[in-house]
């Protein structure tokens, strides 16, 4: 007997094999544009027919539209053509509600003309709370959807009580970083939220991340939040986590003292320091800061003991520092950790 195949497969069967003749081939190189119209071609054909081929024809135009080569031309054009599909495909279906976050990701990532805005504003002003969430998500300048209108538009959503102040900061960010700065510092400064507080740091835009003017004030927060209880539902939230290793890093080269201590505390509970890590641990234990060289001299000794350090490159940095360290209770402090480690660490 037999066997009996749907229409629909059948026809997304031919569909496929024609895109695997054509891959496969050998003999037609398509430049991005090509490639983009194939594709958004494709979307257009089966976005009635059959949600699961047109998701599979937008997950490659999210990848090409954001492809350098492309020029703002071609952008809008697919835009355009996009913004069609978004509104003639319903929400009968978890894959046509996928298909409508794909676009919003595609232009959102990849356009920034005022069509591409307009188009945003009308998903943040909608009733329907998912798609809004995925804008602000899908909201990346400088190529992509950005901007003061974009801006404007999630304060006054903020103000009237639609998104977090929370979640807002993360699109702010995205949207106009010159603006979003200071109003990023003082919600860091401010809340009480760890999850918050950590989302909003890892949110900080690019160019602030080695900022150690702006990476100040979440080193600064650091010891209120570490002194409080972690709540069940905040289960690996910890403050250390609003900054990334690599900020932290940075930001210990830029500073010294207590800020310095904290920032050094934070690796320690990252668990984040290896051998490369010693020559600028080396130089931080030379400062001409007192706090600085015994910050740095304690986190030596926890980073032998723990076995990221190996003792052998550690020791003789300690040696020679205790040897012309002119402070007499540090002096007393870096023979005991030497003294201890040369026995075999910690007791």
């Amino acid at each position: 007997m037999k066997k009996l195949f749907p229409v629909t497969t059948i026809l997304l069967l031919v569909a496929l094999s024609g895109q695997c003749v054509r891959a496969g081939s050998g003999t037609e190189i398509l430049s991005t544009q090509e490639k983009l119209e194939k594709r958004l071609a494709s979307a257009e054909r089966w976005q009635r027919w059959s949600p699961m081929a047109t998701n599979n024809a937008l997950q490659d135009i999210v990848d090409l539209m954001k492809k350098p080569d492309l020029d703002a031309g071609a952008r809008l054009e697919a835009t355009r053509r996009l913004i069609k599909i978004y509104y003639a495909v319903d929400d009968s279906s978890l894959t046509n509600n996928a298909n409508k976050k794909r676009i919003l990701e595609a232009i959102g990532a990849s356009d920034s003309s005022s069509e591409a805005q307009d188009f945003f504003i009308k998903v943040l002003d909608s009733d329907k709370d998912e798609y809004r969430k995925m804008a602000m998500w899908s909201i990346d300048g400088p190529y992509g959807v950005h901007g003061d209108v974009i801006y404007d538009k999630i304060k006054s959503l903020e103000k009237n009580g639609v998104i977090a102040r929370g979640l807002s900061m993360a699109t702010l960010a995205k949207a106009n970083p010159e603006r979003a700065i200071e109003e990023i510092k003082e919600f860091l400064k401010t809340t009480q939220d760890l999850k918050e507080f950590v989302g909003v740091g890892l949110s900080l835009p690019d160019r602030y991340q080695g900022d150690p003017n702006v990476l100040d004030v979440i080193v600064d927060r650091y010891e209120d939040f570490k002194s409080k209880p972690i709540p069940a539902e905040y289960k690996g939230y910890t403050p250390e986590g609003a900054l990334v290793y690599p900020w932290l890093w940075k930001y210990i080269d830029a500073r010294e003292g207590k800020r310095l201590r904290i920032a050094l505390e934070m690796i320690k509970n990252k668990g984040v320091c290896g051998s490369d890590d010693i020559p600028r641990l080396t130089k931080k234990i030379k400062s001409t800061n007192a706090i600085t060289r015994e910050a740095t001299a304690d986190f030596l000794d926890s980073q032998i003991g723990s076995g990221n350090l190996p003792k052998e490159k550690v020791l003789p940095i300690l040696e020679e520092t205790r040897n012309s360290e002119h402070d007499q209770k540090l002096k007393k402090k870096l023979g005991e950790i030497i003294g201890r480690h040369k026995k075999g660490g910690r007791p």
